[in-house]
């Protein structure tokens, strides 16, 4: 069977570096999301670049609210779609699913 995906072990989520942190945080703006609250909603436009410090982000389906995938994303690394790159709509909504450390 064909996968898209090819070896999806090369694919792993890996927290940036230290040194590529500290360059985001340079250009950045900070966020506090509550453990429910949505990060990024399904059909709107990816206009910003999502990088978790602190907690993490689920995916939700849109219409039922449910959890979509047993993972997260935790500090260090990163979420988004192709969309980012061709301003294209979001497929599926992020929310934010534990607390920052002073929440």
């Amino acid at each position: 069977m064909e996968t898209i995906g090819g070896d999806l072990s090369t694919m792993t989520p890996r927290p940036f570096a230290e040194p590529h942190l500290a360059a985001i945080r340079a250009i950045s703006t900070t966020c506090h999301y509550q453990p429910g609250e949505i990060v990024l909603e399904a059909g709107a436009p990816q206009d910003r670049f999502v990088l978790v410090e602190e907690g993490e982000i689920e995916v939700a389906d849109p219409v039922t609210g449910e959890r979509l995938t047993p993972g997260t994303i935790g500090p260090g690394q990163f979420m988004g779609e192709l969309s980012f790159l061709n301003g294209g709509p979001l497929t599926l909504t992020m929310r934010a699913c534990a607390p920052h450390a002073d929440a």
